[in-house]
């Protein structure tokens, strides 16, 4: 009957998220977050902002999908800290 079908693999590696602290100016500073959202992003985020003075800076998402319900909690983390967030593209 010839070989069984097999799942390829991933067009895209995915990866947990990462969340680093970066710079744009001595003023103003940005956070990115690198990764697919899962239930660990709005814990591992809400650890990382514990003890950083984030409200007001941009937070950069370059997130290959995941968890639509993590996603919305992490937004409202972001609103509850006045960040402004953006994508990267």
């Amino acid at each position: 009957m010839g070989d069984p079908a097999h799942a390829g693999l991933a067009l895209e590696e995915r990866k947990l998220p990462e969340i680093q602290l970066g710079r744009l100016s001595a003023n103003r500073g940005w956070v990115s977050a690198v990764g697919i959202v899962t239930a660990r992003a709005p814990g591992d985020f809400d650890d990382f902002a514990r003890d950083r003075q984030l409200r007001g800076e941009t937070v950069v998402l370059n997130s290959g999908g995941g968890s639509i319900n993590d996603s919305i909690a992490l937004g409202r983390q972001f609103r509850e800290l006045s960040v402004l967030a953006d994508s990267a593209l």
